[in-house]
């Protein structure tokens, strides 16, 4: 079942690394699922880009937890 929201949080710039990193957070009937994700990024991102290249971060790792 797809999560009724997903909140990305704390999102941070690696520049020696060119690294974004955030948390992942689902919430749905099963409750809550938080993940710390990276992803490959320049800082010449948008907002919106950053976020999606972190929300599909957090969508591989979710597909790999065990349940």
């Amino acid at each position: 079942m797809a999560p009724s929201s997903t909140r990305i949080c704390g999102v941070t710039y690696d520049a020696a690394r060119r690294l974004y990193s955030g948390d992942v957070i689902y919430a749905g009937p099963e409750g809550l699922l938080q993940l710390r994700v990276s992803a490959p990024g320049v800082p010449g991102w948008s907002y919106e880009r950053t976020l999606h290249a972190l929300s599909e971060a957090g969508a591989r790792r979710r597909a790999e937890a065990p349940r």
